[in-house]
């Protein structure tokens, strides 16, 4: 795949700030996949539902634990999302 270049296309193309955007962004998308595992596994344990109330240790309805947990993954989401803002921007200044 590297090493294959198609003869009509400029040599320029494949320069350090493409590889560079590639890197940056396959770190960004495992970063996101393993926040993402995390929170999965996280909301099953005891000590975590103790503390945000949830599952045996609530007095809540189903549907209302389940709300709240949708809540706690969705700030996950929201997080990813913010950093990916930063790191574009972050990126995008050092390949100026």
């Amino acid at each position: 795949m590297f090493l294959i270049r198609n003869n009509d296309a400029p040599k320029e193309i494949l320069n350090w700030r493409l590889w560079y955007g590639v890197f940056v962004f396959g770190l960004m998308g495992a970063a996101r996949g393993l926040d993402e595992g995390l929170i999965g596994t996280s909301a099953s344990l005891p000590s975590f539902q103790r503390h945000f109330g949830l599952g045996e240790y609530s007095d809540m309805s189903e549907n209302a634990q389940a709300d709240l947990l949708g809540n706690i993954t969705s700030m996950v989401q929201m997080g990813s999302i913010l950093g990916t803002r930063f790191s574009t921007s972050s990126t995008a200044r050092s390949t100026l």
